[in-house]
């Protein structure tokens, strides 16, 4: 979890670099309740929406798994209009979620490689934004 975690503010760090990008951060597990949950995304979403700027908006989304599988859809109904809206969507969960294939253009790959620990990925160009090394002991 403290992985996920410091790895989810590595990304959100290097995506606002100099508020090139604007970034909503939701970490679901802190907040106790589905109903909470989804409330909070929906919130994330209207004011991306709202902001003044058109590219460049990223909606990342820490622990997914803490939605019940029962809310799970309903959730997922909140994101299916963000990248028509220009929201770019990332989402870390501990457990694959087949829902949000296609949602997202964007993959966090963990261990592509010896010297790397994690990028992420850009799937329409087929591209690494960026990448964390490994920690050489």
């Amino acid at each position: 979890m403290n992985d996920r975690r410091s790895l989810t503010w590595d990304l959100i760090d290097n995506i606002a670099v100099n508020d090139a990008a604007e970034v909503a951060h939701v970490d679901l597990h802190t907040i106790h309740t589905d109903e909470l949950r989804i409330d909070a995304i929906k919130r994330k979403i209207t004011d991306l929406k709202k902001s003044g700027k058109s590219e460049n908006r990223f909606l990342i989304l820490e622990s997914f798994e803490s939605i019940s599988d029962e809310q799970r859809m309903d959730a997922i109904l909140k994101l299916i209009g963000c990248q028509n809206s220009g929201i770019n969507l990332v989402v870390s969960a501990s457990e694959p979620i087949v829902h949000l294939v296609g949602l997202s253009e964007f993959m966090i790959r963990l261990l592509p490689s010896e010297k790397v620990l994690t990028d992420v990925y850009r799937l329409n160009n087929q591209k690494v934004l960026f990448s964390l090394p490994t920690v050489q002991n």
